[in-house]
């Protein structure tokens, strides 16, 4: 990561007091899995060197299946936003999905419970089956911040239909037992 001062300031790495006092401060109930306060501290800045935009590949999707893609960023010194852009191609032109969290207010408050999330991905049958995903400040001269993102398939329908006629056999089976 490129810095642990996103959300208060921090030593590096951070002190167990750091860490408490920003998981006070953070809404682990609304943020889920990014509730932690590490989530809240390491990140990632878009700037490549060129331009305020970063790009990386979620390698090996299972093309057909569906996914759901979360995105946290709690920096604290920019008032504005984060786009997080996902695409099948690696020239970034064929968009799948998009969100926008606002990840600072400008006043020394990072995001507490802003996530965003993206869902009914499908893995693309492009050559190596990779998700390219972008991320940058929604203002051309701002940065945009990650802190943490995960990926999740989604059972397709058929897979829950079996899941459930599964479970009914077994509740079934159990109430022939006794």
């Amino acid at each position: 990561m490129d810095s642990y001062d996103s959300f208060i300031n921090t030593s590096n790495p951070p002190t167990s007091g750091e860490l408490t006092t920003v998981q006070g401060l953070i809404d682990a109930g609304s943020l889920g899995i990014f509730g932690v306060a590490e989530a809240a501290i390491d990140f990632y800045v878009s700037n490549n060197g060129t331009s305020n935009v970063g790009r990386f590949q979620i390698q090996q999707v299972a093309a057909g299946q569906e996914y759901e893609l979360a995105f946290y960023g709690s920096h604290r010194w920019v008032g504005s936003q984060t786009t997080f852009s996902v695409y099948d191609d690696n020239l970034y032109s064929n968009l799948l999905g998009s969100t926008t969290i606002t990840h600072g207010n400008g006043a020394g408050t990072g995001n507490t419970s802003d996530v965003g999330v993206i869902s009914g991905l499908t893995g693309p049958s492009n050559s190596n089956n990779i998700f390219y995903v972008q991320w940058e400040g929604t203002v051309t001269s701002t940065q945009g911040y990650i802190n943490a993102m995960s990926i999740s398939a989604i059972p397709e329908p058929s897979t829950l239909m079996l899941f459930g006629i599964a479970g009914i056999a077994l509740i079934g089976f159990a109430r022939r037992r006794k």
